[in-house]
């Protein structure tokens, strides 16, 4: 059953990618973070955000392959992007490099945060924009 998910939400999707080893407590608290930080967006609800983190990956900044560094994208329905205000999007960027600098120790000009939008988001092979209910 699909009941938790209603009407006029979303479901967004965070990455995670890091050149270092990540413990299970560390992709706990970042997922922790994650979750409170994206209801900053409206319609975005922490029990619909899924992640995934792909941790002690071949990533090098500017040529340096030691010094760890991080990429998050974060995935979301291109018209919630396009209706959300610059500065919520921002404010959720901020946050997100705060909370991937403080658990993982990597300096804030490390770590790249981008937004992606799809025009299309599905589960359960249903369009959400048709909903799931």
């Amino acid at each position: 059953s699909y009941d938790y998910i209603k009407e006029d939400t979303a479901m967004p999707f965070i990455n995670t990618t890091t050149n270092i080893s990540m413990s299970r407590k560390q992709k706990d608290l970042i997922d922790a973070g994650l979750r409170e930080a994206i209801s900053i967006i409206p319609r975005e609800r922490a029990e619909l955000l899924m992640v995934n983190f792909n941790d002690a990956s071949s990533m090098a900044l500017a040529g340096d392959k030691i010094d760890p560094c991080a990429m998050v994208e974060i995935k979301l329905l291109a018209r919630i992007a396009a209706e959300t205000d610059n500065s919520l999007m921002e404010k959720l960027m901020e946050v997100t490099t705060e909370v991937i600098s403080r658990v993982l120790l990597i300096k804030p000009e490390r770590i790249y945060v981008a937004f992606i939008g799809s025009p299309m988001w599905g589960a359960a092979g249903v369009n959400i924009e048709n909903g799931l209910l």
